[in-house]
């Protein structure tokens, strides 16, 4: 026999394998799978060039579930098959055996397997069935469970489901089961199972289910059913006796076998659906010789190549592939021949009648007799010119881009969204960065970046700007970046191109600008000060000073007009209120000078000794305390605070002579201090006047403010010295009056001694 006719029932059983409703797998006599067809891979999840070519007991050990999948089980996995393909005998177990499996995806799937073993020249093959039972099995549970959902399954199986008893009557029935033989559910189960047998198989009536479970013992058996209309239905039928509340009763599972029937003696009578097929196919196929010439070939071959059937099959295919290309294929068919490979699929170029080239995929694979030896090569030709165009134009429009990349002044980086990883940089990149292109290539954005957590997250929400980012270069200098960013999808890939620009020179630009409009703005915080110092000035000398010089006039008038008309008495008040107005002219004076000093003088801050300072502070205030009869308290101690002694004497003396002034009746003024956080002193002066609103204590520290605004004595440059001495000095004043009669506290604050 030729063995052109069993390439055709090769390729005709190939057909038909791969229309079986059931799982089915082919496995050689050294235990390597030859075939393993769509239902297979459907049920298994593994595709079927991952299963062939592999030994069954891998394929067996890679679908097991965890705790299974271990080194003891597939070496019992392994013997087992070897010696069922060397002997040829099946174990007798009853029915098919079942397993469970679980798929890549995690699923597991539960089914029924069955070795054939079939016997050739070396020993035996094994054909195996694999039916996925999974849905029968969770069928049967629910059955046991609950009659509603054993109903609600029974009747959405996908077989004919019956149950019976061994008095071979039909209890119940699915529609699929009605539907199968013909008749209505009512009808079917006014039926006995001998009715539904074909008359050449009709087994004694009353003992047809009782003999089948003897005889087959719950293994899978085909049969004849009897359709209504007469004709013969191929079936399986698998028969399970009940337990528990069902027990007597046998569930009948019936299957259809009609297509796998049809299937299996198309491939042992049907030839000619081979030939039909080969030459009907739209890519090109050729069965080709060891030596390599053309067997055989199909029209879409020949019209590929220009070629008539009768050219072809007299040339090899050397004779049609381009010089550069014959090496290609000659290398790929020398290590399949030698075992190195079972199949091959490569490009190449081959030629037309008229020279003109074409590209194309070559997929072939090796036949062997049944000795093994090597007998012809099935192939098939795919034109992939078009694409090949294609791909030779992109890469014409990337060698574009990297033009227009490289000539791009500012750093670009084409990166991944997802890993951050550099895909291309330019060399813009690699002089700005200070690595190399290939180092750049290994390494991701978040490398580059100062900011990792931020790099991610802008990345994340596909910020297109970023105005400010902080970088590193490779020797580790940080260096500011401003980042435009534009994202698209790459060949298959989700990407972003990122142009980086370097704004260092424009951040010391904008820092140069920041520190000139700094220095603007504390000489205008100057000019303004010396403004208010001047209209102090002005203000003290229009209106404070005025007013005692007017008295001062006026009585040294009145004693030169009518002295010697005035008593001794009379001519002694004016002198004391002449005196006592001069002194007023004097202070302000003071208070004046006392306000350039602080304005125009450094002084060292040193440590203070308290008690000194107030005491002097007293002495200054010792007429004004006793005509007032005022109480003065004082802490026994006092924290150490820097400062400058005159300058705190002076805001002391105003402190207090403002509580003994506007204090209750005798005065009565507390002094103290307060340990704040950050090394500061609060040192604090408390009244027992009548408080001030709140309103008003914003206002108390400016020029022309007085106390006698609301008590109607003194000018109102004393606390806004205070204030300018005390900032001065680092620290601050301010006031607290709390419900009216409580009183005022006026503090200031000062560094601690470190």
């Amino acid at each position: 026999m030729s063995d052109e006719p069993q390439l055709a029932q090769v390729e005709l059983l190939q057909t038909i394998i791969d229309h079986s409703d059931d799982g089915i797998v082919v496995v050689d006599e050294r235990g390597f799978v030859l075939e393993w067809n769509r239902k297979q891979s459907a049920i298994t999840g593994l595709p079927r060039e991952a299963a062939v070519g592999r030994a069954i007991w891998d394929v067996q050990l890679g679908l097991a579930p965890p705790g299974r999948n271990t080194a003891a089980n597939l070496a019992t996995a392994r013997q087992f098959t070897l010696n069922l393909l060397s002997s040829g005998k099946v174990p007798d177990v009853p029915g098919m055996l079942e397993q469970i499996i679980q798929r890549a995806d995690g699923t597991q799937r539960i089914i029924q397997t069955q070795s054939v073993p079939v016997p050739t020249t070396r020993g035996y093959m094994l054909v195996g069935t694999v039916r996925d039972v999974t849905e029968l099995k969770q069928l049967e549970a629910e059955l046991r469970r609950s009659e509603v959902r054993y109903r609600a399954l029974f009747e959405q199986a996908n077989d004919a489901i019956m149950l019976e008893n061994e008095r071979d009557e039909i209890i119940d029935a699915n529609q699929r089961a009605a539907d199968l033989l013909g008749y209505t559910r009512a009808e079917l189960l006014a039926l006995h199972v001998s009715d539904l047998q074909a008359p050449e198989v009709r087994g004694r009536s009353g003992k047809v289910v009782a003999d089948e479970l003897a005889r087959h013992n719950g293994r899978p058996f085909e049969a004849l059913d009897l359709h209504r209309d007469g004709h013969r239905v191929p079936v399986e039928i698998t028969e399970t006796r009940l337990s528990g509340p069902d027990a007597g009763l046998v569930l009948t599972i019936v299957r259809d076998t009609t297509e796998r029937k049809r299937a299996e003696q198309a491939v042992r009578e049907n030839e000619e659906q081979f030939r039909l097929a080969f030459q009907a196919a739209a890519t090109g196929k050729a069965l080709v010789g060891t030596n390599g010439r053309f067997l055989r070939v199909n029209p879409a071959l020949c019209q590929m190549l220009d070629y008539t059937e009768e050219e072809l099959l007299a040339r090899t295919f050397n004779d049609v592939t381009h010089p550069a290309d014959v090496a290609i294929g000659q290398d790929y068919f020398r290590r399949v021949m030698a075992g190195e490979l079972d199949s091959v699929s490569f490009e190449k170029r081959y030629l037309r009648r008229d020279g003109t080239l074409i590209w194309v995929i070559v997929s072939s694979s090796l036949i062997r007799d049944a000795q093994g030896q090597p007998g012809h090569f099935i192939s098939e030709m795919q034109d992939i010119s078009e694409r090949k165009h294609a791909e030779l134009e992109l890469r014409d429009s990337e060698d574009r881009y990297r033009q227009l990349f490289e000539l791009e002044s500012d750093a670009l980086f084409l990166i991944d969204n997802v890993t951050g990883q550099i895909i291309e940089a330019n060399s813009a990149a690699t002089a700005l960065y200070g690595y190399t292109h290939d180092e750049l290539l290994k390494l991701c954005n978040t490398d580059l970046s100062a900011e990792p957590e931020r790099t991610r997250q802008a990345m994340a929400e596909q910020h297109q700007l970023i105005l400010t980012r902080w970088h590193r270069r490779h020797d580790g200098t940080i260096f500011p970046v401003e980042i435009t960013a534009r994202h698209l999808v790459w060949r298959g890939r989700q990407v972003h191109i990122a142009a980086i620009r370097d704004i260092t020179e424009r951040q010391r630009a904008e820092q140069a600008l920041q520190t000139r409009n700094r220095d603007l703005a504390e000489l205008i915080a100057e000019l303004r000060t010396r403004n208010e110092d001047l209209d102090a000035f002005a203000h003290t000398v229009a209106h404070d000073l005025k007013n005692p010089l007017h008295l001062v006039i006026g009585f040294a008038e009145t004693l030169v007009d009518a002295g010697t008309e005035l008593t001794a008495d009379e001519q002694a008040a004016a002198l004391s209120n002449m005196a006592r107005n001069a002194r007023k002219m004097n202070n302000i004076i003071d208070e004046l000078l006392l306000l350039a000093e602080v304005r125009k003088t450094q002084v060292v801050l040193r440590p203070l000794d308290m008690s000194r300072v107030l005491a002097d502070a007293q002495q200054r205030l010792t007429d004004m305390i006793v005509d007032n009869q005022a109480q003065i308290i004082l802490p026994a101690t006092w924290p150490v605070v820097v400062g400058h002694a005159p300058w705190v004497e002076e805001v002391w003396v105003n402190y207090m002579s403002n509580a003994i002034k506007y204090g209750g009746q005798p005065p009565r003024v507390e002094v103290g201090a307060d340990l704040l956080a950050d090394n500061m002193v609060r040192l604090w002066v408390r009244d027992n006047g009548q408080g001030l609103p709140p309103e008003v204590h914003a206002r108390l520290f400016t020029p022309f403010t007085r106390l006698d605004q609301i008590r109607a004595r003194g000018h109102g440059l004393g606390l806004s010295i205070v204030r300018r001495i005390v900032e001065k000095m680092g620290g601050k004043v301010g006031v607290q009056s709390g419900e009216p009669g409580r009183g005022c506290l006026f503090y200031f604050t000062l560094s601690q001694l470190d």
